[in-house]
């Protein structure tokens, strides 16, 4: 066997049906799909076929992490957990993802991955202690929460330990469960976790991974990625006027002269924050994707800033609320990342106050709630608002929900609610938990049909009609249409990129010249939709690329750095050869910018096969690679024109010369199925065959 950096060489693989646990080597059978979503897309490729339901024993779920964790390069502690989703329609797969340590501690006790298959008969845990690994006994933690369950199972590992659990959400099968780690960073798939009877992975690692490159190469590489990244949540250009910046921005670089981090002992200064000083990054703006807060308020109640490990600019943040704990038990400490506080307010009418968000975000991740990106809260209100929630509960269910609280933004509704989805009571919390797709079958209204033409269910992100366009905000509009359609499976699952968005904060202008490789035109600027060319196909081919590629390298989108830089001396561009120069230090196994591109599409042809195969068809084109009518009509735009400057209409025609001219590009045929050479020339001529054999080719 060749030995390589990065890897441990052993994927660990623990059956609950049989107790039996065991290992493969991981270079052997994975390494060509990098790890993290790869190697999970891979797994169930091989060894789930078409029919199994993600809640029987056949499903399984896997586990990833990728061969920079643990080694201290920057935005690389995510972790992959890929299985069937229990919300999609034809259950294709699909990858949460979560930072924090568990990944990195997973390399250190000597694993690349878990792969869990079967299920238990009684409630477990699994504890891998470096490399004793044993099934145990979890009758106590369940029915609790995911935080008394992560302090008990930490009590007897120790304080080193790192710890993955569900919820009562994910044990009552609600279909956007999650499982939290730490307290710090929450992935979709909690139900599967939950069907097989699978309470928590805790996970402890005395050992170290090992890279193919020398120190000196690796300090050197993590201090040129440090340079190069924003803020956490990939700002480029700060809130405030800086001495160092050319632009500002709205966004969620918060640092300035008069900050500081109010819950702090002492009140810590933020001050200017000059990129180029890499001690600063904590002070640029922790926690500012939770999205509901302005600066003053965040930084009013910030003790501190929270990183994944390796991380130089955190994104989750450490708050005290004093009055939540006296008024309501608990809340005073959310910590969670992303939309995490923002998430539940969604189920409001109105904008609710403090108190109503951080108390159901810490609810949510204690019961191990998700809501779909948003697809949940919004089908929520559209049942509330149209009076179908009120005819279809049941009197006496809807009487006893405090609808008042809702009304006046009281945290007692959510309180209510959240409980109800957690433990599935009621119709509402049965419905809710079967997913968008479910609720709307079981309540027939409205039509599925609509649901595609309207909201654009199923689609990656499809979070209302002004967002129906692209997941993280792509700025080339056709882009993130196309990239949605071939994703076409389940709103939670975004593929991450290090494309982030014109929040970046960089003049228009400038952002458009220096995204992407050879970009050219591929962005629409100042809110005008331009025709589809081919930069805006070169860049959708990248990105379907890049998206899984980061997924199994697990390494986060958060900061920019492949593509933006915040640096002026650099005309505010990154280094798109990143992944590629740190792929090949890190492992040995020396690649180009484009070869690794080509890993990156090896993995997502994959994916592409294994969506055909549970489909049962190649013609992907007629049942899946779809987009909803919100793309071409929307009350705001009126009778304006599509590529009228001010709107965002897109032209039928056009977007459908953008599917034939992104399948060309892909070595896709007219029906979207990819081409014999294009299998050959991916080392995938198996996957082909098989595909034959199951007569879908």
């Amino acid at each position: 066997m060749a030995t390589y950096g990065g890897w441990t060489g052993k994927t660990l693989r623990v059956n609950l049906t049989t107790g039996k646990i065991s290992y493969e080597d991981t270079i052997a059978k994975y390494k060509d799909f990098v790890g993290g979503e790869g190697l999970g897309i891979k797994v169930l490729w091989d060894e789930v076929p078409a029919g199994v339901h993600p809640y029987d024993p056949e499903n399984k779920i896997i586990f990833g992490a990728g061969p920079f964790n643990g080694t201290g390069i920057p935005h690389a502690s995510r972790l992959s957990v890929t299985t069937l989703l229990a919300t999609c329609p034809y259950h294709g797969l699909g990858t949460g993802h979560a930072g924090g340590h568990w990944s990195s501690v997973l390399k250190f006790a000597g694993w690349d991955a878990l792969i869990v298959e079967g299920k238990s008969e009684k409630p477990v845990w699994i504890c891998i202690d470096n490399e004793n690994v044993s099934i145990r006994d979890a009758s106590h933690l369940w029915g609790r929460g995911i935080f008394y369950t992560n302090a008990t199972i930490m009590d007897e590992m120790g304080n080193d330990a790192s710890v993955l659990a569900i919820g009562q959400a994910g044990e009552n099968l609600f279909g956007a469960a999650t499982m939290l780690i730490d307290r710090m960073g929450s992935a979709q798939n909690g139900s599967p976790m939950g069907a097989k009877k699978l309470k928590a992975i805790g996970v402890r690692g005395t050992g170290s991974v090992k890279v193919a490159c020398s120190g000196r190469e690796l300090i050197e590489m993590i201090n040129y990625h440090t340079y190069l990244i924003g803020n956490g949540d990939g700002a480029m250009a700060p809130k405030r006027p800086q001495p160092w910046a050319e632009y500002t921005d709205s966004s969620g670089w918060l640092n300035g002269k008069d900050v500081f981090w109010g819950g702090s002992t002492g009140r810590i200064y933020t001050g200017e924050c000059d990129p180029k000083d890499v001690h600063n990054y904590a002070f640029r703006g922790p926690c500012s994707r939770s999205g509901w807060n302005n600066s003053e308020r965040n930084m009013e109640w910030l003790v501190g800033a929270r990183a994944c490990f390796g991380c130089a600019s955190p994104c989750k943040a450490a708050l005290i609320i004093p009055e939540m704990d006296a008024k309501w038990g608990n809340g005073s400490r959310p910590a969670n990342d992303c939309g995490g506080i923002s998430t539940t307010r969604d189920y409001y009418l109105k904008r609710p106050g403090h108190e109503a968000m951080f108390l159901g975000s810490v609810l949510a991740d204690d019961y191990g709630i998700g809501d779909d990106y948003h697809i949940l809260t919004g089908d929520f209100k559209y049942y509330y608002q149209t009076g179908l929630m009120k005819e279809r509960l049941p009197k006496k269910e809807w009487d006893s929900i405090p609808w008042d609280a809702m009304e006046n933004g009281s945290p007692e509704f959510i309180r209510d609610l959240l409980r109800r989805l957690a433990f599935r009571e009621g119709e509402l919390g049965y419905a809710m938990g079967l997913g968008s797709y479910g609720w709307a079958k079981r309540w027939g209204a409205p039509p599925l049909e609509q649901q595609w033409q309207e909201r654009g269910y199923g689609k990656a992100v499809a979070w209302n009609e002004t967002s129906w366009f692209a997941p993280h905000h792509f700025e080339g509009q056709q882009v993130g249409v196309i990239l949605n359609c071939m994703y076409n499976r389940d709103p939670c699952m975004h593929e991450q990129t290090h494309f982030n968005s014109i929040a970046d904060g960089i003049d228009q202008e400038v952002y458009a010249a220096v995204t992407g490789v050879e970009s050219g035109d591929a962005i629409d600027k100042n809110g005008v939709v331009t025709p589809i060319n081919e930069a805006k196909i070169r860049l959708a081919v990248r990105l379907s690329a890049d998206g899984v590629l980061h997924n199994s390298l697990c390494t986060c989108n958060r900061g920019g750095a492949s593509f933006h830089s915040p640096h002026k001396e650099r005309g505010y561009k990154g280094d798109s050869a990143l992944d590629a120069k740190e792929y090949s230090l890190i492992t040995g196994d020396r690649k180009t910018e484009m070869e690794l591109v080509e890993t990156g599409h090896r993995i997502f042809t994959l994916m592409r096969a294994h969506t055909m195969r549970m489909l049962g068809t190649s013609n992907m084109r007629a049942g899946h690679d779809r987009y909803p009518d919100a793309a071409f009509a929307h009350s705001q735009w009126g009778n304006t024109p599509a590529f009228t400057p001010g709107t965002e209409r897109m032209d039928r025609d056009d977007l459908e010369k953008g599917i034939d001219m992104y399948y060309d590009a892909m070595g896709w045929d007219e029906k979207g199925c990819p081409k014999k050479e294009t299998w050959k020339k991916l080392g995938l001529e198996d996957v082909a065959k098989q595909l034959e054999k199951e007569g879908i080719l």
